[in-house]
Protein backbone atom coordinates (compact mmCIF):
# COMPACT_ATOMS: atom_id res chain seq x y z
CA UNK A 1 0.00 0.00 0.00
CA UNK A 2 1.06 3.53 -0.56
CA UNK A 3 0.89 6.58 1.57
CA UNK A 4 0.96 9.03 3.94
CA UNK A 5 3.14 7.21 7.31
CA UNK A 6 -0.28 8.01 9.60
CA UNK A 7 -2.85 6.61 6.86
CA UNK A 8 -0.44 3.73 6.56
CA UNK A 9 -0.22 3.50 9.97
CA UNK A 10 -4.65 3.60 10.41
CA UNK A 11 -4.78 1.17 7.71
CA UNK A 12 -2.62 -1.37 9.37
CA UNK A 13 -3.99 -0.74 12.71
CA UNK A 14 -7.17 -1.50 11.90
CA UNK A 15 -5.96 -4.90 9.36
CA UNK A 16 -4.24 -6.46 11.98
CA UNK A 17 -6.78 -5.58 15.35
CA UNK A 18 -9.48 -7.21 13.19
CA UNK A 19 -10.33 -10.77 14.62
CA UNK A 20 -10.32 -12.95 11.50
CA UNK A 21 -8.62 -13.16 8.59
CA UNK A 22 -12.41 -12.76 6.39
CA UNK A 23 -11.90 -9.53 7.98
CA UNK A 24 -8.97 -8.41 6.44
CA UNK A 25 -9.85 -9.96 3.07
CA UNK A 26 -13.04 -8.24 3.33
CA UNK A 27 -11.40 -5.19 4.01
CA UNK A 28 -8.60 -5.16 1.57
CA UNK A 29 -11.10 -6.02 -1.43
CA UNK A 30 -13.37 -3.54 -0.16
CA UNK A 31 -11.22 -0.99 0.05
CA UNK A 32 -9.07 -1.66 -3.72
CA UNK A 33 -12.56 -1.77 -4.73
CA UNK A 34 -13.82 1.18 -3.67
CA UNK A 35 -10.37 2.88 -4.65
CA UNK A 36 -10.82 1.58 -7.94
CA UNK A 37 -14.02 3.24 -8.66
CA UNK A 38 -12.59 6.46 -7.41
CA UNK A 39 -9.58 6.74 -9.52
CA UNK A 40 -11.90 5.82 -12.50
CA UNK A 41 -13.88 8.81 -12.17
CA UNK A 42 -11.17 10.95 -11.43
CA UNK A 43 -9.51 9.92 -14.39
CA UNK A 44 -13.09 10.55 -16.29
CA UNK A 45 -13.02 14.05 -15.07
CA UNK A 46 -9.45 14.61 -16.14
CA UNK A 47 -10.20 13.53 -19.48
CA UNK A 48 -13.17 15.46 -19.88
CA UNK A 49 -11.93 18.73 -18.48
CA UNK A 50 -8.85 18.20 -20.91
CA UNK A 51 -10.38 17.60 -23.81
CA UNK A 52 -12.55 20.37 -23.57
CA UNK A 53 -9.07 22.65 -23.03
CA UNK A 54 -7.40 21.26 -25.84
CA UNK A 55 -10.45 20.29 -28.39
CA UNK A 56 -9.09 17.42 -29.10
CA UNK A 57 -11.44 14.21 -28.07
CA UNK A 58 -8.76 12.34 -26.53
CA UNK A 59 -11.07 8.86 -25.66
CA UNK A 60 -9.94 7.18 -28.86
CA UNK A 61 -6.50 7.94 -27.95
CA UNK A 62 -6.49 6.58 -24.58
CA UNK A 63 -9.04 4.20 -25.54
CA UNK A 64 -6.55 2.61 -28.60
CA UNK A 65 -3.65 2.86 -25.35
CA UNK A 66 -5.93 0.71 -23.72
CA UNK A 67 -6.66 -2.01 -26.11
CA UNK A 68 -2.20 -2.03 -26.93
CA UNK A 69 -1.79 -2.81 -23.34
CA UNK A 70 -4.65 -5.56 -22.87
CA UNK A 71 -3.17 -7.24 -25.89
CA UNK A 72 -0.21 -7.55 -24.87
CA UNK A 73 -1.30 -8.54 -21.26
CA UNK A 74 -2.94 -11.33 -23.13
CA UNK A 75 0.11 -12.11 -25.25
CA UNK A 76 2.20 -11.99 -22.13
CA UNK A 77 -0.05 -14.22 -19.89
CA UNK A 78 -1.82 -16.34 -22.05
CA UNK A 79 -3.15 -18.48 -18.97
CA UNK A 80 -4.14 -15.91 -16.36
CA UNK A 81 -8.33 -15.31 -15.98
CA UNK A 82 -10.16 -12.79 -13.77
CA UNK A 83 -9.87 -13.12 -10.08
CA UNK A 84 -13.24 -13.23 -8.48
CA UNK A 85 -13.02 -12.54 -4.72
CA UNK A 86 -15.33 -13.71 -1.90
CA UNK A 87 -15.92 -11.58 1.09
CA UNK A 88 -17.70 -13.11 3.75
CA UNK A 89 -17.03 -10.44 6.51
CA UNK A 90 -20.03 -7.22 6.27
CA UNK A 91 -18.15 -5.67 8.78
CA UNK A 92 -14.69 -5.97 6.99
CA UNK A 93 -16.26 -4.88 3.43
CA UNK A 94 -17.96 -2.00 5.19
CA UNK A 95 -14.78 -0.45 7.12
CA UNK A 96 -12.71 -1.06 3.70
CA UNK A 97 -15.22 0.73 1.95
CA UNK A 98 -15.08 3.48 4.35
CA UNK A 99 -11.71 3.61 4.75
CA UNK A 100 -11.16 4.17 0.89
CA UNK A 101 -13.84 6.95 0.78
CA UNK A 102 -11.85 8.36 3.00
CA UNK A 103 -8.63 8.14 1.42
CA UNK A 104 -6.85 11.11 -0.20
CA UNK A 105 -6.18 10.54 -3.93
CA UNK A 106 -4.46 13.85 -4.89
CA UNK A 107 -1.28 13.26 -5.81
CA UNK A 108 1.41 14.77 -3.19
CA UNK A 109 5.36 14.87 -3.35
CA UNK A 110 5.94 12.68 0.29
CA UNK A 111 4.51 9.65 0.15
CA UNK A 112 5.66 6.82 2.07
CA UNK A 113 5.83 3.26 1.10
CA UNK A 114 4.04 0.55 3.46
CA UNK A 115 3.77 -3.46 3.22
Amino acid sequence: MLGYADDLDSVEELFTSSRTAAFGRAFLTAFAVRIGQRLRVAVDVAVTVAAAESGVALVPILAARSEAVEALARETFPHSRPLRATVTDADGWHAGTAFADEADLAVHSKLARGA
